[in-house]
């Protein structure tokens, strides 16, 4: 069975992103890793459209979208409904999962709370909005649990320590 490939559309109205040693190095990691989510879903042919922003952009779309007047780390706009199932969608094929924005702002200032790399923080949000995207939320407690295992295995496979310890 052969797989088709996935696809990460980046969109970045923030320079200070690409300003941040590594970028390109994490751009190439977020496509692995982004493989790696469609992989244990059973999905290929997905894409997802993911803006790097800044505070001012985020709020906006935190206050248009939830009504939540501020910035946050990253919110995702799911394109499919998994019907309220708790369990990620899988087996997608050849579709758009959705779209995720991020905030340069929110999470530099997170990498240093939480004495992480700004890009190991930028890869847990990624897998965390992913997840998201494919049906998971951390509303109720076993659901958070749930999607906290599974970020935690899918950034161990690339060598990312447990984001929820406190180095």
């Amino acid at each position: 069975m052969h797989l088709k490939i996935n696809e990460i559309n980046v969109i970045i109205d923030n320079h200070m992103w690409e300003e941040q040693n590594q970028f390109n190095t994490w751009r190439q990691l977020i496509v692995s890793v982004f493989n790696r989510i469609m992989e244990i879903n059973e999905c290929s042919g997905c894409s997802v459209n993911l803006l790097l922003t800044n505070n001012n952009t985020i709020r906006q779309l935190n206050k248009n979208f939830r009504n939540i007047d501020k910035a946050t780390n990253v919110l995702s706009f799911p394109q499919l409904n998994n019907n309220n199932t708790k369990k990620p969608l899988s087996k997608l094929k050849d579709v758009n999962i959705g779209d995720l924005a991020m905030s340069y702002d929110v999470i530099i200032e997170e990498s240093k709370l939480f004495n992480k790399s700004f890009f190991d923080r930028c890869t847990h949000l990624f897998v965390h909005g992913v997840l998201h995207l494919l049906g998971m939320d951390h509303i109720e407690e076993d659901d958070r649990s749930m999607m906290e295992s599974l970020e935690i295995k899918i950034l161990a496979y690339f060598g990312i320590n447990n984001p929820y310890l406190v180095d």
